[in-house]
């Protein structure tokens, strides 16, 4: 494909870089770099997004897209090496990247609950679960007595599903399946009704029934609290059923915005497109693979970084040599792609 088309777009600045008073979570061009002395290579670059309370965002996208590093640097909990080096991250207007250690240390577990990928790694081996629980909530309430813990701590294991919460308790994460262990990582994030829940694939490595019950309980949480959740995910059949708004990205950097109806039903960026035509489990589709492989940071090509995967702008020179910027093409809906109107299902 040589041919250039020019079509009538009518766009704006993307909705997302303006300020949203009613958000709960307000991410402004955020910026991650990893650091190795006088080098830095930019990890996430320029993501902002908005929450609401009670709303579900799911941010999607292959591997190594940035969607793990955009949410955990609103818990300022990167791994060593990567700093956030731009942007601002707010919290019920409070911009947690300028907030002291203390107070971040108030914030984790208590405003912000956070349901790990992994809970074998996530929770103490050598300590029981319910003692676990109890320290999330101590940790944030020093005058409550053990009494009032052991009741809440019942309370939690047994709004998660844990059968015989009390005796169930006593005992160590290995006793207990990676469906029963994740439950106990979401007893964990709920222990002091945060506002605010991120959910980092939670529901890998379980089978689809258990899958289902944990996002169920995510569910539950959000509606019975009316915390936010923002919710990583690869399952786009996940995203469809509980998502209210999708945040697609690529490379670092947002590609597409939407709420979710409109997402599935009028994609506006190539890459979305062709993430929904290789989920036959989220579309009518055949499960078509993306061709190629992802752009990998420090090495993205010039342009347009997904054009070399691209079935619209492989060939064309605007989606070589130039980056398209994130506009709003219609309510609530963004999109960084130079050819939106040619992207289809």
């Amino acid at each position: 494909m040589t041919t250039e088309m020019t079509e009538p777009v009518t766009a704006t600045p993307n909705a997302a870089a303006e300020s949203t008073r009613s958000a709960l979570l307000s991410v402004r061009d955020l910026q991650v770099d990893l650091v190795r002395g006088e080098s830095r290579t930019r990890l996430v670059d320029g993501v902002s997004l908005d929450l609401a309370a009670g709303e579900t965002l799911c941010l999607v996208g292959e591997s190594g897209s940035g969607k793990t590093l955009t949410a955990m640097s609103v818990m300022q909990l990167l791994p060593g090496g990567v700093e956030v080096t731009g942007g601002s991250v707010e919290l019920g207007g409070r911009d947690l990247l300028r907030a002291t250690t203390k107070e971040l240390r108030a914030v984790r577990g208590n405003a912000i609950g956070l349901v790990s990928q992994d809970p074998m790694t996530a929770l103490d081996p050598l300590v029981p679960v319910g003692v676990q629980v109890g320290d999330a909530i101590r940790a944030h309430d020093r005058r409550i007595s053990k009494a009032a813990i052991r009741a809440r701590v019942t309370e939690l294991l047994s709004a998660v599903g844990i059968p015989n919460p009390a005796a169930n308790a006593r005992r160590h994460p290995h006793e207990f399946s990676g469906g029963m262990r994740q439950r106990v990582g979401i007893a964990i994030a709920m222990a002091n009704r945060p506002r605010l829940i991120i959910a980092d694939e939670p529901t890998t490595a379980l089978d689809v029934t258990v899958q289902a019950q944990i996002l169920d309980l995510l569910d539950t949480a959000r509606r019975e609290s009316g915390a936010a959740v923002l919710l990583i995910t690869h399952d786009l059949g996940v995203v469809a059923e509980r998502a209210d708004r999708v945040l697609v990205m690529y490379a670092g950097k947002v590609v597409e915005q939407a709420d979710v109806l409109d997402l599935f039903d009028r994609p506006a960026h190539a890459y979305t497109e062709a993430l929904l035509r290789c989920s036959p489990g989220a579309t009518s589709g055949a499960g078509e693979p993306i061709p190629g492989t992802s752009a990998r940071a420090g090495a993205l090509p010039t342009g347009c970084a997904f054009h070399p995967r691209c079935r619209i702008g492989a060939d064309r020179p605007r989606c070589q040599q130039e980056t398209p910027a994130l506009l709003t093409l219609g309510t609530r809906h963004d999109s960084a792609c130079h050819y939106p109107a040619e992207v289809t299902r």
